[in-house]
């Protein structure tokens, strides 16, 4: 192998080893910690993330908070564990946003357990697969900012003249048809 080819790969596995280190858990708590005392973590939603996948939502987290996309105040892999940090959580969450394993109806009648404002925001289906994490997070951001989340069901009352029913609201929301940034 010459010199050139070698040098290329040597390079290749140093910003390899570098990403690893960025993306590990104890770089991205150290990153959030740094970003809470910037005056922008003021402004940014605070966020729950429901992720199956622990080392991909280590990178979600990390890059949104890179991208000043969101502030993530604690990262689940269970839908019930994101009911109790919900409702634990003060202030509260603005937005839960969910890995794509997760259906929305399964979200939303999960969430009826819940007394707070929340916005959902679902990722659509093998988006991370396709795009990477960046790409994913840039949409996550472009959505935020457009607020397109996923309604939240609401609970009709007995004076509705519907006891123990719920009414879903349209499924219209743009948040399963990413649109690309740049493209």
């Amino acid at each position: 192998m010459d010199s050139a080819t070698r040098s290329a790969i040597d390079l290749a596995n140093v910003r390899t080893s570098e990403v690893s280190a960025e993306r590990s858990p104890s770089a991205v708590v150290s990153l959030l910690r740094r970003k809470l005392f910037e005056p922008i973590a003021r402004e940014l939603p605070r966020a729950v993330l429901l992720g199956h996948w622990t080392q991909r939502s280590w990178d979600v987290t990390g890059e949104a908070i890179r991208q000043d996309c969101c502030l993530p105040v604690a990262r689940v892999t269970d839908l019930q564990d994101a009911l109790t940090v919900l409702n634990a959580l003060l202030p509260p969450a603005d937005i839960l946003l969910c890995s794509s394993y997760y259906d929305i109806e399964e979200i939303q009648d999960a969430l009826l357990a819940y007394d707070g404002e929340i916005n959902i925001l679902v990722a659509p289906r093998d988006y991370i697969n396709k795009h990477g994490t960046v790409m994913m997070t840039s949409w996550l951001k472009e959505k935020i900012a457009a607020r397109h989340f996923v309604p939240k069901l609401e609970t009709l009352s007995p004076s509705d003249g519907f006891l123990g029913q719920v009414r879903r609201a349209s499924a219209t929301s743009n948040s399963s048809s990413p649109s690309i940034p740049g493209a």
